[in-house]
């Protein structure tokens, strides 16, 4: 799991197998790591008997077994089950503990698909841009019982994720759905800063005029796209490559150079991928 964890409750000769992550746990303080990290991917789901049974068969805690099959059959909320299991070893502070609750505790009296959002929002967050691609369009494919307006919100968001990716015609579409369904104008003003980027004047004139935008907020959403494509991390890019050619007067010296730096852009853009 990337780290040393110390099992004071004993090690499991069978683990229990974390579907979503292909992921095998062998003991109560694994379990709890895992909960600690992912805690915005677990669902009711989690609270399974399977679960309660490797707990009690495989590490032999079978008070803490009984209690969580009490609480299955209770009908508990998440936050109940998963404190069982985080307070039965030492293995995270108190104030972990309480901020994983309280994250479990904001999905409650959410409908799914709030909760499912909720989750991608975390996804994008984190970095896991990839990860929460797949979410949204998942949520967005099964999109009965959802509002409009949390479904342009979902778009949004979605559009974020893809101009994270460089994926700037999908954004474009995206925050243009989002626009059209929630009537938010951060989306309307994320499209036609997009359009502005893809160099799309004809599509951004036209989309202008549709909208009804004034000129004021034509200028600002130019000065916006301008600070985004002149940006600090941009420039110093654009230094960095002109100060090669004086640098590196040996010709193979200064394509090896440019190499190593499209490279650091390379892997900069495999991170944001990852699944």
């Amino acid at each position: 799991m990337g780290e040393l964890i110390l099992a004071r409750t004993g090690v499991a000769a069978n683990p229990y197998y974390i579907d979503e992550l292909s992921l095998n746990i062998y003991s109560l303080e694994e379990l709890s790591y895992y909960i600690y990290h992912n805690v915005w991917l677990l669902n009711h789901d989690f609270m399974s008997l399977s679960l309660a049974d490797w707990v009690g068969k495989e590490l032999g805690l079978a008070e803490l077994s009984e209690r969580l099959k009490g609480l299955i059959a209770d009908d508990a909320p998440l936050t109940a089950f998963v404190s069982e299991i985080l307070t039965e070893n030492g293995y995270l502070t108190t104030r972990e503990i309480r901020d994983t609750l309280s994250v479990l505790k904001s999905f409650e009296n959410k409908s799914e698909a709030e909760c499912r959002k909720m989750r991608a929002d975390r996804l994008m967050k984190n970095g896991r841009i990839v990860d929460s691609v797949y979410e949204y369009e998942n949520l967005l494919k099964n999109r009965e019982n959802i509002s409009v307006t949390l479904l342009g919100d979902i778009r949004h968001n979605l559009g974020v994720c893809y101009a994270k990716l460089f994926f700037l015609p999908q954004a474009a579409d995206c925050f243009r759905e989002a626009y059209e369904a929630n009537r938010n104008r951060e989306s309307l003003y994320s499209y036609l800063a997009t359009l502005l980027l893809m160099e799309d004047e004809e599509k951004f004139s036209a989309a202008c005029e549709r909208y009804l935008l004034s000129s004021e907020e034509k200028n600002r959403l130019r000065q916006r796209a301008q600070e985004v494509l002149h940006c600090r991390e941009t420039e110093d890019f654009a230094n960095r490559v002109n100060r090669l050619s004086s640098d590196y007067s040996d010709r193979e010296a200064y394509r090896k150079e440019l190499s190593h730096i499209i490279n650091g852009f390379e892997e900069d853009y495999r991170a944001v991928c990852r699944i």
